[in-house]
């Protein structure tokens, strides 16, 4: 559930007056100034030809919050198994260097006319480094983490932090459960390389300090008598910013849309158990929470799977939840 956070990150150097949300993605990323789509695969002697045209739209920054401007990733449809091959070690490398590399592959689609998931958040970071001069990471402990106290959300994990840090599990190829990360000091988030900062989904936090995000975000910016953010850079993070002909779910529900960070509820139904105007999204091994601004009530629910279809429990949150309300 790191996007959220990320996106509040670029919107206060709005506020700052130092970018905006109409600038162009390549006024602070040049490899990214001449984008093409990719039109369809073909195969040559056993080599994969990919067949592209120029982008006709530019890449802004409001499509790297709202998911739509057309980079491939994990879950596309037309180029996961590039995705993949492109970075087949993510942790290795900074957030240039992922950058860099995302600009080599085509895009999925014309920018800002369509959603898809992607891996958008992780240039908003890049952005945010150049535009500030500071790593992500600092940024984020200066303008979020520092103010609120919270000292428990972080991408990477001392050995001191062992004892708290929970077993990651998965299924394997028979279906019974495993451990994917022991959670002790040979944890990969202790043991392995700390380079990597994932906008994506790469902060390790706790249930207390995620939810001091969600009360600022609910409370218009305020954490206790401080202010994180102005009241109208946090509204950003609670409006559809979508045309209406385009959804912002996986699974192409029309009830949802998007905001600067979060998926945007349009309207209740039996696919969209959450309010009107509710904001949510979901995160890595099972995490889940949303906002209902005018209930004024949070939930989250985090479980530590890999896999998603196997937890009916986390599936079935939000109905519980609200029904219980």
């Amino acid at each position: 559930m790191t996007k959220p956070i990320a996106s509040l990150a670029l919107l206060l150097l709005q506020e700052d007056g130092l970018i905006h949300m109409n600038d162009r993605l390549d006024k602070y990323l040049p490899d990214f100034a001449n984008p093409v789509v990719l039109d369809r695969r073909d195969t040559l002697n056993g080599v994969v030809v990919l067949r592209t045209h120029p982008a006709k739209n530019h890449i802004f920054l409001r499509n790297l919050l709202t998911h739509t401007a057309g980079f491939p990733g994990g879950f596309s449809p037309n180029q996961k198994d590039l995705y993949a091959a492109t970075y087949k070690d993510v942790t290795k490398y900074d957030l240039a260097h992922f950058c860099k590399e995302l600009a080599k592959l085509p895009l999925d689609y014309e920018p800002g006319e369509s959603w898809e998931y992607g891996q958008s958040t992780n240039v908003a970071a890049r952005v945010i480094e150049i535009v500030s001069g500071m790593s992500f990471k600092d940024f984020l402990n200066k303008r979020i983490f520092g103010p609120m106290q919270m000292n428990d959300t972080k991408f990477h994990l001392d050995s001191t932090d062992a004892s708290r840090h929970t077993t990651l599990y998965k299924l394997d190829e028979k279906g019974e459960m495993v451990m994917a990360d022991p959670g002790n000091v040979s944890s990969v988030l202790i043991s392995g390389p700390k380079i990597f900062t994932s906008a994506s989904g790469g902060l390790i936090s706790t249930i207390d300090d995620y939810l001091k995000f969600c009360t600022m975000i609910l409370k218009n910016g305020m954490y206790g008598n401080k202010m994180i953010a102005k009241p109208e850079t946090i509204a950003l993070m609670k409006t559809d910013q979508l045309p209406s002909n385009i959804n912002g779910s996986v699974t192409g529900n029309p009830d949802k849309g998007f905001t600067f960070g979060y998926q945007f509820t349009r309207r209740e139904g039996n696919d969209s158990p959450l309010p009107e105007k509710s904001i949510s999204w979901v995160g890595s091994n099972c995490t889940s929470f949303f906002i209902d601004p005018k209930r004024e009530v949070i939930g989250i629910y985090l479980t530590q799977n890999e896999n998603y279809g196997q937890i009916p429990s986390w599936e079935n949150f939000y109905k519980w939840m609200i029904k219980a309300l």
